[in-house]
């Protein structure tokens, strides 16, 4: 089910389905230090009092961003997978952009008075 991964960055604890999708899926550190400093890569922030450093199931002290709790906790340990969105969308039939209505007074006057306005500013 790869849709799960579509878009989405999610730890390997996170991802409730087949493991081996995983391997496919891009890759990458849950926080990185860029100029001196903690950010993590699931929520952006860079705020060095949002990272919290405490002891960690990996045997190190990992560093956490507090901002992404509610997400899932990202620790300098953590690994992000990811797939590209496959933004596979339907092609609209018709003219999706074309307004079969009628105008009020006042809009067919506000309507021409812009058309009007247009074409004088660009000739």
């Amino acid at each position: 089910m790869e849709q799960g991964l579509y878009g989405r960055e999610i730890t390997r604890k996170e991802w409730k389905e087949d493991g081996a999708i995983l391997e496919k899926a891009d890759q990458r550190a849950g926080l990185l230090k860029v100029s001196g400093k903690w950010q993590c890569q699931r929520c952006g922030t860079d705020e060095a009092d949002r990272f919290v450093p405490a002891p960690c199931a990996c045997g190190k002290d990992c560093v956490y961003c507090s901002v992404c709790l509610n997400m899932g906790k990202i620790k300098t340990c953590s690994v992000l997978y990811s797939l590209p969105e496959q933004n596979t969308f339907d092609c609209p039939i018709g003219s999706p952009l074309q307004w079969n209505g009628t105008l009020s007074t006042e809009q067919n006057r506000a309507s021409k008075d812009i058309v009007e306005t247009v074409q004088q500013k660009t000739l």
